[in-house]
């Protein structure tokens, strides 16, 4: 097992422990990291979850820029990976930069994600049969397409796609989403003809926003100045004297509660059928 291994499966370990040892141990793991330059592809999607968590919780602003720091080192290794070996491997679909989300989205959703990023999000495939495919995109066509779409020449509704729009993918969506928008559709409509195509949609997130590059809301940053998992000795509190009993206040005995035998006159005993309830 090489250093990093190691490091990596320390930090993770005490991820979660916030007393100084522990601090002062993730501080110098964090350090010795940011010096490595060998990790295998299993480390850097491990280390990349842990300082996801490191990075919600950091100890002190110092700490965390080391881990904004680290953070970028490991995506630039993920990055290099997966245009080393072409392939996803370990990353894929764990929604790390340089990786591919292959899904299905709500009508508004794509509308917003292929405007935003037109270069980024592409038509992937269809789930639905190819006779569904054909009745709904029939509904979509206006006249002039109607009829070539129809005629029987093309194979299947994906082979047509490629006639019309080519044979890039984002182009591909662009002009899917355009029979929707010029059939004129109401959105509760539109979705749900989107429903009955299935249609799954590929977006890259090697720019887009991911799970390694989001940011949260601009807002004050917490950070911890006392232990989260504080330790409690039961030996020593239960074997601790207890303090010595202090004596009422005046008011303290006017409002409390009355005795318990006292208490008793509130019940009423009742003979319901021969039996006595209390």
């Amino acid at each position: 097992m090489n250093n990093s291994k190691k490091d990596i499966r320390e930090l993770t370990r005490i991820k979660a422990f916030f007393d100084s040892t522990s601090l002062k141990k993730k501080e110098r793991l964090v350090s010795i990291l940011l010096e490595e330059t060998l990790f295998t592809d299993s480390d850097l999607l491990n280390l990349h979850e842990t300082l996801l968590f490191l990075k919600a919780h950091p100890s002190g602003i110092k700490f965390l820029k080391k881990l904004i720091q680290l953070q970028k080192k490991i995506n630039d290794n993920i990055l290099q990976s997966i245009r080393r070996k072409k392939t996803e491997g370990p990353f894929e679909q764990s929604g790390v930069i340089g990786t591919c989300v292959n899904a299905i989205f709500s009508y508004e959703l794509v509308v917003w994600l292929a405007k935003e990023y037109p270069k980024d999000v592409s038509f992937d495939s269809f789930g639905a049969p190819e006779e569904r495919l054909s009745s709904v995109i029939s509904s979509l066509l206006p006249v002039s397409l109607k009829e070539q779409y129809t005629d029987g020449e093309t194979e299947n509704t994906i082979s047509w796609m490629q006639e019309i729009a080519g044979k890039n993918k984002c182009k591909q969506l662009q002009f899917l989403l355009q029979l929707f928008s010029k059939a004129q559709l109401s959105n509760r409509i539109a979705s749900q003809l989107m429903e009955q195509l299935e249609l799954y949609i590929k977006i890259d997130l090697t720019t887009l926003p991911s799970r390694s590059t989001i940011k949260g809301l601009n807002r004050a940053q917490f950070h911890h100045k006392e232990e989260l998992l504080k330790k409690f000795n039961l030996d020593e509190i239960i074997k601790s004297p207890l303090p010595p009993p202090s004596p009422l206040t005046l008011r303290e005995k006017n409002s409390s509660s009355p005795p318990f035998d006292s208490s008793l006159s509130v019940f009423t005993e009742r003979r319901i059928r021969g039996q006595t309830r209390i």
